[in-house]
């Protein structure tokens, strides 16, 4: 991986077969990532999953929420 990074989460909800999650991607530039080769700049990234849940508690779907445009932006020194 071309990020040191880590998840930090900031809230997670859930009732009636499904769940959601707020996470926070932490990390910095340490490696070639997208093209872009390693700059050493810290970014934060907020993003979210949802899971919906069968009967039995299994998972049976989930999204993913998370804005690239946001993390490509503070890996160029856009923001």
């Amino acid at each position: 991986m071309s990020l040191d990074s880590h998840v930090r989460i900031e809230r997670t909800f859930h009732g009636d077969g499904h769940a959601a999650k707020e996470l926070v991607f932490v990390g910095t530039h340490v490696g070639d990532f997208a093209g872009l080769a390693p700059t050493g700049r810290a970014v934060e990234v907020p993003y979210c999953v949802v899971y919906d849940f069968t009967e039995d508690g299994r998972i049976s779907s989930l999204r993913v929420y998370f804005p690239l445009q946001v993390l490509m932006s503070q890996l160029s020194g856009g923001a």
